[in-house]
């Protein structure tokens, strides 16, 4: 008999009678006991088996587990998220699977299968989940995925469908691996004492009921140990043991080599195991995953999606795959990461490669994580490869196996930055012609040109005949900066999940402006009557053009702080500064300056907050000014607020997307 929700193929569903009345073989029951704590992602099954131990034998919540209980049934109305931060290999998605088992008679509990699913379809299913039957509130795990665009699409979907406030619609339960240690990280990779005396009772249990595969429980174990690198080591001595790899064929080497640098590096990530199969099966027998030799096949697990699909592998724990790196390449680090890295590339992203792998290889190549707040030019792989020619290698084969991802002629443009500026400008065209509308992708262009300009410069007192090419490159700078401009205004009008203004375009603009006034005096002194008149073309309406976009920035640093960090700021802000005053001779006015009524009313709430009244209609937000009705923007954080309808107070702000509602609180 059909269930509410089975044709919602973008979900998998969680029923609150799930495995009752149903005959569970012994062995099923023990496999996915055994895989679990080896190192697996739980199942369901895991949850169920649970319930039917004894309390003192039971899987153990980790501390966060109350407090977010706490904050989902604290829910009152709209579409709301509870943020679950936590550490890689902390247990994270088991604790957010545990909350969804035991709220499933409460909740329509469900996980969104695939976090690539487009927006709309996703939010459409989660309001037929909602809506079906009797209405009851969804929730939904979802893991990693970047959420004010899925928030404000369900949002839009509830509004379609003018439902009812008597409770939340959906909870958006957000489960998000986060690499870098940050305050708000609630589940660390750290026991408290009480967990502590938890594992260890569990581990007695475990090794009465598993005395044979309690050694291979690396998932479980890691955690028990408190998180042991002395563990961890041990566990993968046989990497630094030349008779046990011996053991091992070529193959099953490079394959762990490539598991254990793909699963280090990007978090949650995978490979199919018919990939893994077809990579081995090159060797004589045919051998697939299950016939790696045990010195290394311990040290990895095989699962199956949530809602079902194609048997994944990946090692069983991220410290056991981060450590696999460092020991295979202790000798030569950049060197075996490049040699893996290709084999990575060239044997393993198939023809028929799958989507999440083309993200784990665009993540592992050209994902930029900050350090010590600042991001660098290049992804962690990329910089500890530390060898130009090598990088240059890898993201080429990258781009061969991957030509419809900018990224790749993106990154390889700044590798060639201070190497070959020729090369530079041609991968960065190639990348824009990739991704024409993006304009993170233009602003590399403007860079190629910015620093080429800036090296040409350094050239010119020796050599005044290289004064019409640096004139022409200053205009292609300008030019490439005023695209990406454009560029940004169009993403501004187009993308509604934008959440900040790309202020790049309009910042490189002034730096060129800059460095064409901090050698003004040698420029003009070189210029002859046809470079003046090119010179004179390209300055003229400096002052004006600088004056504007200068002003720009001043406002939305002013208005839009949550858009940029505290580093950030003062940079932009600075050349902001600089320029206009070395164009006008006068001071950038203060963006805090008497403002007009009308700029007044609708003010930064940094600046000056003001309480106004008016009605949510529908999950969207309305105020009266001068009898005229306005719809106001609602930044993704405060789509939780929302209800569908009632009279409201709220305070105005002034954004790059307009008037906008914070701080929205219901009369009622």
């Amino acid at each position: 008999m059909p269930r509410i929700g089975d044709h919602l193929d973008l979900l998998d569903i969680l029923h609150e009678d799930s495995f009752e009345g149903q005959i569970i073989d012994p062995e099923i029951k023990k496999k996915t006991e055994v895989n679990f704590y080896r190192g697996a992602p739980p199942q369901w099954l895991n949850f169920y088996l649970d319930e039917q131990n004894k309390e003192s034998n039971r899987l153990i919540k980790r501390d966060g587990y109350e407090e977010l209980r706490g904050k989902i049934l604290s829910k009152k109305f709209g579409v709301q998220c509870v943020r679950l931060n936590h550490e890689p290999g902390s247990g994270g998605t088991t604790l957010a699977m545990q909350l969804l088992w035991d709220l499933r008679s409460s909740f329509r509990c469900a996980v969104l299968v695939d976090p690539t699913s487009d927006d709309s379809e996703v939010a459409t299913q989660v309001t037929e989940l909602y809506t079906a039957g009797e209405p009851k509130t969804v929730l939904l795990l979802v893991q990693d995925q970047y959420l004010s665009k899925l928030q404000k699409s369900i949002v839009e979907e509830l509004s379609k469908k003018k439902t009812s406030d008597g409770a939340p619609a959906v909870v958006i339960l957000h489960c998000v691996r986060m690499a870098l240690i940050t305050e708000d990280i609630n589940l660390r990779k750290e026991l408290s004492a009480e967990e502590t005396i938890q594992f260890n009772a569990k581990k007695e249990q475990l090794l009465t009921k598993f005395p044979k595969e309690y050694e291979q429980f690396h998932g479980f174990n890691i955690m028990q140990t408190n998180f042991s690198k002395g563990y961890v080591q041990s566990s993968c001595h046989v990497f630094n043991n030349p008779d046990l790899m011996q053991q091992v064929t070529k193959r099953g080497l490079q394959l762990s080599a490539c598991m254990c640098l793909l699963n280090g590096y990007v978090t949650g990530s995978f490979l199919l195991a018919r990939h893994c199969n077809a990579f081995l099966q090159t060797e004589i027998g045919d051998p697939t995953i299950g016939d790696i030799k045990e010195p290394l096949r311990h040290l990895m697990v095989s699962f199956e999606p949530l809602g079902g699909g194609e048997e994944r592998v990946r090692m069983a724990h991220p410290m056991i795959a981060e450590q696999g790196n460092r020991m295979m390449s202790s000798r030569d680090a950049g060197g075996h990461i490049y040699d893996t890295a290709r084999v990575l590339l060239s044997e393993l992203c198939q023809e028929d490669v799958t989507q999440p792998l083309t993200g784990f290889i665009t993540h592992l190549l050209t994902k930029r994580d900050k350090v010590q707040g600042k991001k660098p030019l290049y992804s962690k792989l990329i910089l500890d490869i530390n060898d130009t020619d090598r990088c240059v290698a890898v993201l080429s084969l990258a781009n061969q196996t991957f030509p419809q991802i900018a990224y790749f002629p993106q990154t390889l443009s700044r590798l060639y930055f201070k190497k070959n500026i020729s090369m530079a400008e041609d991968w960065a065209k190639k990348a824009q012609v990739l991704d024409p509308q993006n304009s993170f992708i233009a602003d590399t262009l403007g860079r190629v040109y910015m620093r080429h300009l800036i090296s040409k410069l350094k050239e010119l007192p020796s050599n005044p005949y290289i004064l019409p090419e640096i004139l022409l490159i200053a205009k292609n700078a300008f030019t490439a900066f005023e695209n990406e401009e454009n560029l940004a205004e169009n993403e501004h009008v187009t993308r509604a999940d934008s959440t900040c203004f790309n202020i790049l375009g309009k910042s490189g603009y002034l730096q060129v402006a800059n460095t064409l006034f901090d050698s003004k005096d040698i420029l003009e002194k070189q210029l002859n009557d046809t470079e003046q008149y090119s010179y004179t073309t390209l300055t003229r309406s400096l002052p004006e053009e600088i004056k504007k976009r200068a002003t720009f920035i001043q406002m939305i640093l002013c208005y839009s702080k949550k858009s940029f960090t505290e580093t950030d700021a003062p940079y932009f802000l600075k050349e902001a500064k600089k320029c206009y005053k070395n164009y006008t001779g006068d001071d950038l006015p203060d963006a805090t300056g008497t403002p007009s009524y009308q700029e007044k009313y609708f003010r930064s709430r940094y600046l000056l907050p003001i309480r106004v009244q008016g009605v949510v209609r529908n999950y969207k937000v309305y105020t009266t000014q001068d009898d005229k009705e306005t719809e106001l923007h609602v930044e993704a954080c405060q789509l939780g607020c929302l209800r569908s309808f009632g009279r409201v107070s709220f305070e105005l702000g002034k954004t790059v997307r307009g008037p906008t509602a914070y701080n929205i609180q219901y009369q009622d």
